[in-house]
């Protein structure tokens, strides 16, 4: 039987306790609003700012290369350009951001599909207006040096982000190609790459799943890479991710979310000109505080690899695997599916009705 914790205290100093909650969606909604008080935003409003501007709370799980067309859009004066300015709030967590829309504390966010179809399917009225990436977040799996094969890892501890979360699934997805049950370790969870990687570097765990730049990161530092999720996850089988808002917000906000879709469309073409490599590089080493060699990592991985994209448009094979996933795991039941339009409400800012 798999020896599961819930909580990680790890021996680096960088983390001292991560506790994985699960709350029901209304609950969520209650505990967030009353906890942040004024800053949430009456449902169906945006503030607006002098001389035509809107400001947008847009929240992300953390600021890093993995947000290449906000980080891009900022430095160029996208948002700007198109009478948006966005409030960003770092919230740590995928799920959160979902959380913090469904409770009108976040006009906008940035947070995995898997979690935005589990918050769908719990009754939680948001969805996805269009998507950036096109296929998967380019994930690998890392282990302690002398760690060479999966088998390698039977009895010992693995890292994931949660136990809903879609790192388990891409793990077990991983784990099982590699001839492993994740039955057979002991799983404990922290919700970011950040905190991942340094229960990894500390020696707490054995083995993490981790995304750019930690990946890179991993790698210098001299731990073995295992797999690489991208082998095993086409577009067509998983979709990528866009951003998501609630749906009343939405409705009344229609001009608005055309004017953020534009200015990241901007900046995604920005960023995916093969000419414009080096300004680009320059601005991820600014904007998400890394070094040259780890900028022009996340350029290869995220821009050069095909993940992010332009149009919008999810590819419904890639909606259906996400679905499938969660049902595998069994974290959707019968009943609770969310349809392909649920998920993604095209009728707001892609044409489509």
């Amino acid at each position: 039987m798999a020896r599961t914790s819930v909580e990680y205290r790890g021996r680096a100093t960088a983390l001292s306790r991560i506790r994985v909650t699960r709350l029901g969606v209304a609950a969520t909604a209650v505990m967030l609003t009353a906890a942040l008080g004024g800053c949430a935003q009456a449902p169906g409003s945006a503030t607006a700012a002098p001389k035509g501007v809107t400001v947008l709370d847009y929240g992300v799980t953390t600021k890093s290369l993995s947000s290449i067309p906000l980080l891009v859009g900022e430095a160029k004066g996208f948002f700007s350009d198109a009478g948006v300015k966005l409030n960003v709030a770092v919230v740590g967590q995928s799920g959160k951001v979902c959380q913090q829309v469904i409770a009108g504390a976040l006009n906008v966010g940035e947070c995995s599909t898997s979690d935005a179809i589990q918050a769908i399917g719990s009754g939680g009225k948001i969805t996805i207006p269009f998507f950036m990436s096109q296929s998967v977040l380019p994930n690998s799996v890392y282990a302690k040096p002398g760690i060479t094969s999966w088998s390698q890892l039977k009895g010992k501890t693995v890292m994931v982000a949660g136990p809903r979360d879609n790192t388990m699934y891409f793990t077990k997805l991983m784990a099982a190609a590699g001839g492993l049950n994740l039955k057979d370790v002991t799983l404990q969870y922290a919700g970011s790459s950040t905190d991942r990687f340094a229960a990894l570097k500390s020696g707490a765990v054995d083995a993490t799943i981790l995304t750019t730049p930690y990946d890179f990161k991993a790698k210098t530092a001299g731990f073995t890479q295992l797999d690489d999720l991208t082998k095993h996850l086409p577009a067509s089988q998983y979709a990528g991710n866009g951003v998501v808002v609630g749906r009343r917000w939405a409705a009344n906000n229609k001009p608005v979310l055309k004017k953020l879709y534009s200015a990241m469309e901007k900046s995604l073409a920005y960023a995916l000109d093969p000419k414009n490599k080096a300004d680009v590089i320059s601005v991820l080493q600014q904007q998400a505080k890394v070094d040259a060699p780890t900028a022009q990592w996340g350029y290869t991985k995220l821009l050069s690899s095909g993940y992010f994209f332009t149009g919008g448009k999810p590819d419904n094979g890639g909606l259906n695997g996400t679905v499938s996933s969660l049902k595998s795991l069994g974290f959707l039941s019968h009943g609770t599916v969310p349809s392909n339009t649920d998920i993604c409400d095209e009728t707001l800012v892609l044409g489509s009705s």
